[in-house]
């Protein structure tokens, strides 16, 4: 069963939301082993990581790790500032397939519970844990497909989806 729960409030604290997010994206991946937190604060990296799936020129959607930049606010934290039409916080059942499709929008995917799977077009599949933060930009293609593999605990995979406002945000892979 694959259900996202589209509710005003959530638009309404989409910031809050957001933090929480965020929050809770860098405990659970400090807890997995996943990322080094500095001891110092305010040395804090400029760029977070990210998964990006993209059409190539072959019209196949790839999966690359980047990063995108970062602005620096108070006392070592960093943010991504971009615009959100819309915010969804939905789940899957363990198992559950979705066939293939194409990102509609600019999409982030925080996944917060479970592990989602995700097939390009090339067969290629790529696991994407918990605490790992997507950028969809394969808008156009074959598209990509995703399953939930969550077999142990509450048996679902848990997804924050925001959708970008639009091209302009300023949410660009970083410079390497």
């Amino acid at each position: 069963m694959n259900r996202f729960v589209n509710m005003s409030i959530i638009r309404k604290h989409a910031s809050a939301l957001v933090i929480a997010g965020a929050a809770l994206l860098a405990t659970a991946a400090q807890a997995a082993g996943h990322v080094r937190v500095d001891t110092d604060i305010f040395n804090v990296r400029d760029k977070l990581p990210v998964i990006r799936m993209f059409t190539g020129p072959d019209k196949l959607s790839h999966v690359e790790m980047t990063t995108l930049e970062a602005l620096k606010g108070a006392y070592g934290v960093g943010f991504i500032d971009a615009g959100a039409q819309k915010v969804k916080l939905g789940y899957t059942a363990h198992g559950v397939t979705l066939d293939y499709h194409n990102a509609n929008h600019r999409t982030l995917l925080v996944i917060l519970e479970g592990t989602m799977v995700f097939e390009t077009g090339d067969g290629k599949q790529h696991r994407v844990p918990r605490g790992s933060v997507v950028l969809a930009e394969d808008r156009t293609g074959k598209g990509h497909a995703n399953r939930c593999d969550a077999p142990t605990g509450i048996r679902q995979c848990t997804i924050l989806q925001v959708t970008l406002l639009d091209e302009e945000t300023g949410l660009r892979p970083a410079a390497k």
